[in-house]
C-alpha cells in the first residue's frame, strides 16, 4: 500500500542550489526514488522553498525518519498560505498512520475535510481518515467513513477499494434498482434515494464500452435479509438482488 499512499501529483518546480555541477539534482533523486540523495541535495538548498521543505519531510518520511518527518513537514505552514498546505498535512497524516498513532492521524485527516474542501487529494483524505479508524478498533465509525467515499467518490479507486471493504465487513448482497451508460442519470436517481434516508451507491462496470453505472442499496449477509428489505423500498421501483 505504501506506493498507494504518497501516488500525489506535483508540479515540477526549477530549484535553485549551491552544488556543482557533478553534484546530483535532487528532484532527479526523488524521482528515481533516491530520497537519501534528494534530501541531500535539497538540505543544501541556498533558497529554500515551501515546495523543497515538502519535499525535505517527504524524503524523510520515505527513508522511515518519522521524528524528522513530522518536524520538517510542519515547517511548510511557516510559509503562509500555499498550494502545498493540503499535501503538508496529509503527509502528517502519513507519518502518524505508519508510527501506529492512529489518534493523531485521524485528527491530522479530519483537518484536510475540514479545511481543504476543494483539495484534490481531499478523496485520499477521506479513506485514509477510514484507514485510521478501522486500524484504531473504530470499526463503525470506520465503516461509516467508508460508506461515504463509496458515495462521494464512486468511481476512485478509494471508492471501489471502500467498496470491498463495506462488503467484506457488511456482507456482499446489495439491491440493484437501476443501470444506467449516462452517469448525470445514475447520480441524480443515487442522490434522490440518498434524499429519503437509503444507504445508496454507485458502482461501474468498464468491462464493455460504454460503461455501465449501477445504482445500488445496501449491503446484506444474505439474500434473504436483502429481499426482506426489499419491503421498505418504495412502489414501483424495479430492483433484482445481487452479490457481485
Amino acid at each position: 500500500m505504501s506506493k498507494f499512499l504518497f501516488s500525489i501529483p506535483l508540479t515540477i518546480f526549477v530549484l535553485l542550489t549551491s552544488g556543482s555541477a557533478g553534484e546530483i539534482d535532487p528532484d532527479v533523486a526523488f524521482l528515481k526514488e533516491d530520497y537519501s540523495g534528494a534530501l541531500e541535495g535539497y538540505q543544501t538548498t541556498i533558497q529554500k522553498t515551501d515546495f523543497i521543505q515538502y519535499r525535505i519531510g517527504i524524503c524523510c518520511l520515505k527513508l522511515g525518519q518519522y521524528k524528522e518527518a513530522e518536524k520538517e513537514l510542519k515547517k511548510v505552514f511557516a510559509y503562509g498560505e500555499n498550494t502545498f498546505f493540503d499535501r503538508a498535512q496529509f503527509a502528517l497524516g502519513e507519518v502518524f498512520f505508519l508510527s501506529k498513532n492512529f489518534e493523531e492521524a485521524i485528527r491530522a485527516y479530519q483537518q484536510i475535510i475540514k479545511e481543504y474542501p476543494k483539495s484534490s487529494i481531499h478523496h485520499l483524505a477521506f479513506f485514509k481518515l477510514a484507514m485510521a479508524y478501522l486500524q484504531n478498533k473504530e470499526e463503525e465509525e470506520a465503516l461509516k467513513q467508508f460508506k461515504k467515499v463509496r458515495l462521494l467518490y464512486p468511481l476512485s479507486c478509494e471508492g471501489e477499494k471502500s467498496n470491498q471493504i463495506i462488503n467484506e465487513k457488511e456482507g456482499c448482497f446489495s439491491i440493484q434498482i437501476a443501470a444506467f451508460t449516462d452517469l448525470t442519470k445514475a447520480k441524480n436517481l443515487a442522490t434522490d434515494f440518498q434524499k429519503k434516508g437509503y444507504d445508496v451507491y454507485l458502482l461501474k462496470k468498464t468491462e464493455d464500452k460504454p460503461w455501465i453505472y449501477k445504482v445500488r442499496i445496501g449491503n446484506f449477509k444474505s439474500q434473504e435479509k436483502a429481499r426482506f428489505f426489499t419491503q421498505e423500498l418504495p412502489e414501483k421501483t424495479n430492483f433484482f438482488i445481487t452479490n457481485k
